[in-house]
This record gives structure tokens, C-alpha cells and sequence, in this order.
């Protein structure tokens, strides 16, 4: 995905040289990942586990499935992290520290990512964590109700 993104805006630049203007991609710090996709990612490792016991192939899957739920909710639990160092100034070169840190320290701190991603889906973090001039806290969208009891 991010190579895609990368060649995308590499790509952009050389057609808008020759003449050809495309659209740009919406800053990637305001990517999201949908409801709906959010609740298929997270049901399907679920469905291939209790299929797993009777189709014991499926193992494999299993694991594959949830290898993708956490590159996917691991790069949004990222952006959170992103934005809410941006949003208190932190150098660039400690957010590549810290971003380095994070992937070698193993599983406990990638798993932690993917839960703050896959949250991030309903309770919308980088949006209350963004700066006024951040451009995931200008992206329109319905907020989240609290209940009143």
C-alpha cells in the first residue's frame, strides 16, 4: 500500500510535466479504514478458526488472516501514533526513532498498534488528537454519540 501511494505521487509528477493532471490522493494521514471492511477483517480469522477444527487446512488461512488484520490495523494504529506526535510537536527524527523502536520491539508492541487501529475505526483518535490545522482533524464524517443515561 504504501509503495502503491509512493508511486502514485511519483507518477503524478511526471504526468503533470507532460501535460496530464490527475487528482491526488487524500493525505495519508487521513486514510481510514471502513466499518464495514473493519468488521469483515476482524470476522473472518474468527470464522477460519472454528472451520479450522473441522478442516484442519484451514490452520493456514487462519494465520494468514490474521497476519492481515495486523499490517492493516497495525499502519492505522500508526497513524494514530503520528498524528498524535504531531500534534505535540515531536521532531521528525524521533518519530522515525520511534517508529523504528516500535517494529523491532516484536509482537506485544505491533499488537498494541493494531488495537489502537482497529479502535481508531470507532472512536475516530486522530481526530481528537489532531491539531486545528491537521488534516485528519478537518475531515468530515460523523462523530461518535455518547449515550446519555
Amino acid at each position: 500500500l504504501l509503495w502503491a501511494y509512493l508511486c502514485y505521487l511519483l507518477a503524478r509528477s511526471v504526468l503533470r510535466r507532460v501535460g496530464h493532471e490527475i487528482d491526488a490522493v487524500p493525505p495519508i494521514l487521513s486514510w481510514r479504514v471502513p466499518v464495514s471492511l473493519t468488521a469483515g477483517l476482524l470476522w473472518t480469522p474468527a470464522v477460519l478458526f472454528l472451520a479450522s477444527a473441522w478442516v484442519p487446512r484451514l490452520g493456514g488461512a487462519t494465520l494468514d488472516a490474521a497476519l492481515v488484520n495486523l499490517f492493516v490495523f497495525g499502519f492505522q494504529g500508526a497513524l494514530v501514533g503520528i498524528t498524535w506526535m504531531n500534534a505535540r510537536r515531536v521532531p521528525r527524527v524521533a518519530q522515525i526513532i520511534a517508529g523504528a523502536l516500535v517494529i523491532s520491539s516484536g509482537l506485544l508492541p505491533m499488537l498494541a498498534l493494531a488495537i489502537i487501529g482497529i479502535l481508531d475505526t470507532w472512536y475516530d483518535y486522530r481526530r481528537r488528537l489532531a491539531a486545528p490545522d491537521h488534516p485528519a482533524s478537518q475531515e468530515p464524517g460523523p462523530r461518535p454519540q455518547a449515550s446519555v443515561r
